[in-house]
């Protein structure tokens, strides 16, 4: 039996349910944050409900209540207690409520959601390196939901589905050009020792992962640029890395159909980071 919240009751995941006309279910309105649980503690918890907040403070799903950070943590740490899940993966995710219609209704009741499953990290692929592939799709940069983390996830989908399946993951481009992030997580190239990162400027999900990532790299007197790039900068860098919460850093050893092999540095700029960043779990719980 797992567990889970919904709407502040604690129930098990088998009896929950969305009513039909909820607007998430019906639009993908909805936003929701991906969590990883670390020796039964929350890692970053505060930066994700920060996140969720930003998108609720928005106005982009309506006129929604932000969520408590001391609320959602105590909830966690009781599924994490019922569910004896000490290493996990927890979702949070948050709907417009339901309505009759597109149009929104005056007042807004959220349906909140939160659920755990355990986990397995990828620690073949983080000492091996993952293979890439060019997404076909061209994201237009104006979007004004490509810079949250929504439940209309389709576009992402779509783009997972239709790239090789040696791949691991998809780089999105933008129709001008530069290189965006991945369908489910944030790029760094790291050329001349310097790392790059597309900046938020161009409407990416701001990665709780990526913005630890990139004060980890400045602590460490890393030279760290958030700067627009092509492809054929990609092409010419000497480490490629890609991060989430779940996967952490995962290094590039290949882009299909381009370059081939990325490993000559041995993957020391992201296993250095990948280092740093996983002594930081227990010290920064919050």
């Amino acid at each position: 039996m797992a567990f889970m919240f919904f709407n502040n009751e604690l129930i098990d995941e088998s009896s929950a349910y969305i009513p039909i006309n909820d607007r998430g279910f019906m639009y993908g309105e909805s936003v929701f944050t991906t969590i990883r649980c670390y020796n039964g503690q929350p890692f970053l918890l505060n930066k994700h409900c920060d996140r969720i907040n930003a998108t609720i403070n928005s106005g982009i799903l309506g006129n929604l209540d932000a969520i408590n950070y001391e609320k959602i943590k105590s909830q966690i740490t009781t599924l994490i207690e019922n569910n004896q899940y000490k290493d996990g993966i927890c979702k949070i995710r948050i709907t417009g409520g339901t309505s009759d219609g597109p149009i929104r209704p005056k007042q807004q009741h959220p349906n909140i959601l939160i659920t755990l499953q355990p986990y397995t990290p990828p620690q073949r692929l983080q000492q091996n390196g993952i293979i890439l592939d060019i997404a076909n799709h061209r994201r237009n940069k104006k979007s004004k939901t490509t810079s949250h983390k929504l439940g209309n996830f389709l576009e992402n989908i779509i783009v997972r589905n239709e790239i090789n399946t040696k791949a691991y993951e998809a780089i999105i481009i933008s129709l001008t050009g530069e290189i965006l992030e991945c369908a489910c997580s944030n790029i760094f190239a790291v050329k001349n020792e310097v790392i790059f990162t597309p900046p938020l400027s161009e409407n990416i999900l701001p990665g709780i992962t990526r913005s630890k990532i990139i004060n980890i790299s400045k602590e460490q007197n890393m030279q760290v640029r958030e700067q627009s790039f092509n492809l054929e900068f990609l092409l010419t860098a000497d480490e490629i890395f890609i991060t989430n919460c779940a996967i952490e850093i995962l290094p590039v050893l290949q882009i299909l159909g381009y370059k081939s092999d990325f490993s000559s540095t041995s993957f020391s700029t992201a296993n250095r980071l990948l280092k740093s960043y996983q002594s930081n779990i227990g010290v920064n719980q919050k």
